[in-house]
């Protein structure tokens, strides 16, 4: 199984990123970590074990998804009156606001990823 895009962003989360080891992308395997310690090997191995290499990360799961882009144009180029009138057509239950949440903290993280 390949290592998916968000594979880079987690050996950074775990303090892994630019130290001496290789992996295959496409085979989705350590080639070489023999320069590690082993606590580095460790952090390494639960890495790639806890790794989804199906996980978008936030700007291709936005990509991918019409809606969210739709969202994503709204809310930047949205006036605060616009927004509440959004919510308010959308939102009916908790259910519904549970998933117009999960959409605009989407969003909000593509947007800032985007100006880093």
């Amino acid at each position: 199984m390949a290592f998916g895009p968000t594979f880079t962003a987690e050996l950074k989360a775990a303090g892994l990123a630019g130290l001496p080891f290789t992996w295959s992308k496409d085979q989705g395997v350590i080639v070489d970590q023999s320069q590690l310690t082993p606590e580095q090997q460790a952090a390494l191995a639960t890495v790639v074990a806890n790794h989804n290499s199906a996980a978008l990360t936030n700007k291709l799961a936005i990509a991918a998804d019409a809606n969210l882009q739709d969202l994503q144009q709204k809310l930047i180029n949205a006036t605060p009156a616009q927004i509440t009138n959004y919510v308010n057509n959308n939102v009916t239950d908790l259910a519904s606001a549970k998933v117009l949440l999960t959409k605009i903290v989407l969003v909000l993280a593509a947007i800032w990823g985007s100006q880093s």
